[in-house]
């Protein structure tokens, strides 16, 4: 364990130095002064452009709110995951960080020791303490709070463009059975349009484990942990997939999907549907009528397997605000924390830009700059949707996106009663998992993949994880799993 840590360190020490000059850290000084932080965040976050000039006009305007210096870490959305990993890996730990897929990844950082308990920050604050408890407790590991949610618990579905369903005359319901769902995208000509699509990362599957009461990692059932993937229900939902892919309504290019792309890949009418998050519609709507392929969006919640189970995909904390261990100014860095997840102008700022640099206003209505269209910022109101707190723009909104403010707020509250289930990974109950827990996930995505693109049998594919599963010693996890006292 020891000698993989110090080669993970050197490793990480080389590839981080190659993509950042992050600069000397700062001495600590009294709360309220102003001190320099480091931001880390994809690149896909800053006003959602990605020039360099854009991005640090946006540090530059979250800094002055907040008086702070804030120094931008900007990785790239693609690697961000892997690259944060290596970052606190080699001690070269930016101050704030946001963690994707926090369900998956921030236990591990807990039990690493590379983040604060925020308890006693949240407490004292107004905005933190008047989050839904419920919204920390998908994540309080031995009692204790570590983050700050980065907006309202995120959840996915299919969203059908309304002009293929009528092209090819399909029925979409906001729920489904499975052979019902499935006998009618059969309708829709693959050879004209990709049915049905989704962004290469794996962890899309779990929308359709869950029509079979699957859940493809360690959670607790009926008290006892378990090992989910291993599973009849999800050998059910595989057997599933695979046959929407061998009937060619599932993209045969879904595991190289990009995020970007495959949203293109909707909203310009060349697939059919897609699963995405609840707060699209927006983003859609404006999206599909600038490129000139304008169509209604349906919400598709969710697939009612043979037995009824359902629900959305429901990633819960999906993203997480997070403060390193290694912070020297710790009690800054929580209220650049508290502006990012609760300010609702920093949140403008750093959702769709800054004024004249991102968007300019003509008769009130606000328009991306020609340098913002170049970088491919997405100016919509779309992610503002997801916030903790309310967002009101000082402008309004090209005549498109305006319309679909009352759908997209009837589709938030609406998507309340589908939601699928979600349980955090149990890494600091065993030392084990805390170990191999991302080799693992990883693992349970290559098998899901090779068995839906038929490169291997259910049998093999399941015989295959159950020798890996022996020799990470996944019984023994299990056990610690369930012996664990707090």
């Amino acid at each position: 364990m020891k000698l993989r840590k110090l080669f993970l360190v050197v490793l990480s020490v080389v590839l981080v130095a190659s993509l950042f000059n992050c600069g000397d850290e700062t001495s600590a000084i009294a709360s309220g002064a102003n001190v320099e932080l480091t931001l880390a965040q994809t690149d896909s976050w800053w006003g959602t452009a990605k020039d360099p000039e854009l991005q640090k006009a946006v540090a530059k305007a979250i800094g002055e709110k907040t008086n702070l210096t804030i120094k931008e870490m900007v990785i790239p959305n693609s690697q961000y995951k892997q690259k944060l990993g290596l970052l606190f890996s080699s001690g070269d730990n930016p101050d704030v960080v946001r963690v994707m897929q926090a369900m998956n990844y921030l236990p591990g950082f807990v039990v690493n020791g590379e983040i604060i308990a925020l308890d006693d920050y949240i407490a004292k604050s107004k905005a933190a303490s008047a989050v839904d408890p419920a919204y920390y407790d998908f994540l309080r590991i031995n009692g204790k709070v570590h983050y700050v949610p980065y907006q309202k618990p995120a959840q996915k579905f299919l969203w059908v463009r309304q002009d293929m369903a009528d092209k090819y005359k399909v029925s979409i319901k906001k729920e489904m059975g499975t052979e019902e769902f499935f006998n009618e995208m059969k309708k829709i000509n693959a050879a004209e349009v990709v049915p049905l699509t989704f962004p290469k990362f794996i962890d899309n599957l779990q929308y359709f484990y869950n029509a079979f009461g699957g859940y493809a990692n360690i959670y607790e059932k009926d008290g006892k942990h378990i090992d989910g993937f291993n599973t009849p229900e999800v050998k059910e939902a595989l057997v599933y997939i695979k046959k929407l892919y061998d009937a060619k309504i599932l993209d045969q290019e879904f595991v190289t999907n990009e995020n970007n792309k495959m949203r293109e890949n909707l909203f310009t009418g060349k697939t059919a549907a897609a699963i995405d998050y609840y707060n699209r519609y927006s983003y859609y709507m404006s999206n599909a009528e600038s490129s000139g392929n304008a169509s209604e969006f349906i919400p598709m919640y969710t697939l009612v397997g043979p037995k009824g189970t359902k629900g959305t995909l429901n990633e819960a904390i999906q993203d997480a605000w997070v403060i390193s261990a290694s912070c020297k100014n710790p009690d800054r860095a929580f209220d650049l924390v508290q502006a990012l997840a609760f300010d609702p102008e920093v949140l403008t700022i750093s959702q769709i830009g800054v004024k004249d640099l991102h968007y300019t206003i003509e008769n009130g209505v606000a328009g991306s700059t020609e340098k913002a269209k170049a970088t491919g910022a997405s100016f919509n109101p779309g992610y503002l949707f997801a916030a903790n707190v309310d967002v009101k723009v000082p402008f309004k909104w090209d005549d498109a996106t305006e319309k679909s403010f009352a759908k997209q707020l009837a589709v938030a509250k609406e998507v309340e009663a589908f939601k699928g289930p979600a349980y955090a990974i149990p890494v600091w109950k065993s030392d084990k998992l805390a170990e191999v827990n991302l080799s693992v996930k990883k693992k349970r995505e290559e098998i899901a993949s090779k068995i839906v693109l038929g490169t291997t049998s259910l049998e093999a594919g399941m015989k295959e994880y159950e020798e890996y599963w022996n020799s990470i010693e996944g019984p023994a996890i299990l056990e610690q799993c369930n012996s664990y006292k707090n």
